[in-house]
């Protein structure tokens, strides 16, 4: 949620800076990987439901997510590329939530899985405010986003991996369950 949330509330404020652009394409820039995002949580989730896997379909696009913030970076003064890569990134920063939501009631009892569902909420919660919160101070004290960038890559790539760390004892879920 930290990689999550500070990308969704700090990629306006970059695409913004990004002035060789018309307000309108800007606009543009910043509405494409949302509309991205549409089709990739669609495609994760149909992805996850037909194949059973739920940890690599939580993991890759957190990964992916934080794989394009650093190709971004690396992409500098390229205008092209960093805008291609803000795309990629936050047209994939929600596909993982499709299967991420089915993996506690996959290997927990009923109140367990509610349980799990809502410390995960929780900490995300506070995650969500972390992210932010780091973006915007990086920013502020180094007076450019590549910092607030590294760190919400270093969310995503640490969540990915942590994603990745789940047990994979899952069972394929049936379409009549």
């Amino acid at each position: 949620m930290s990689g999550n949330q500070g990308l969704i509330f700090f990629l306006p404020c970059v695409v913004d800076e990004m002035k060789q652009m018309s307000v309108t394409m800007r606009t543009v820039m910043t509405m494409l990987p949302y509309v991205l995002g549409i089709f990739t949580i669609w495609g994760a989730g149909f992805s996850a439901q037909h194949t059973g896997e739920r940890r690599w379909q939580t993991a890759a696009p957190i990964l992916f997510c934080g794989a394009m913030l650093v190709l971004a970076i690396f992409a500098g003064g390229h205008i092209g590329w960093v805008i291609a890569f803000f795309i990629l990134a936050a047209g994939t920063s929600q596909a993982y939530l499709p299967a991420f939501w089915t993996l506690p009631s996959s290997y927990l009892g009923k109140s367990a899985a509610a349980t799990a569902v809502g410390l995960i909420n929780s900490f995300g919660s506070l995650g969500g405010f972390a992210g932010p919160y780091a973006f915007g101070y990086l920013r502020t004290a180094t007076g450019g986003w590549h910092s607030g960038l590294w760190a919400l890559s270093g969310c995503c790539f640490v969540a990915g991996l942590l994603a990745l760390g789940i047990r994979s004892s899952y069972r394929k879920i049936s379409e009549h369950e």
